[in-house]
């Protein structure tokens, strides 16, 4: 395999993590154990606390805090800078 191939096989790793998460731990919990009446606080202060949990393991996720995250992330964004894309370079 080519060290382009490699590079651009971490980068898409690397941007479906990041766009997957915390919003899957979100989906799972709500699947998991639906709390209609959470306040909303608690829920952050929640995602907050999976999304550092799983930061301190080597998980790339979206940081949480929109204001520390501006943009937020998507397939093609980190916090709203674009990835560098591993074949043009």
């Amino acid at each position: 395999m080519s060290a382009r191939t490699v590079a651009a096989d971490a980068a898409f790793a690397e941007s479906s993590s990041r766009w997957t998460w915390p919003v899957g731990a979100a989906a799972a919990g709500s699947f998991w154990r639906w709390e209609p009446t959470i306040p909303p606080e608690e829920l952050a202060r929640r995602l907050r606390s999976v999304t550092a949990y799983m930061a301190a393991r080597g998980v790339a996720v979206c940081p949480f805090d929109s204001e520390g995250c501006p943009g937020g992330c998507t397939y093609t964004h980190f916090c709203g800078v674009p990835y560098k894309h591993a074949l043009s370079t």
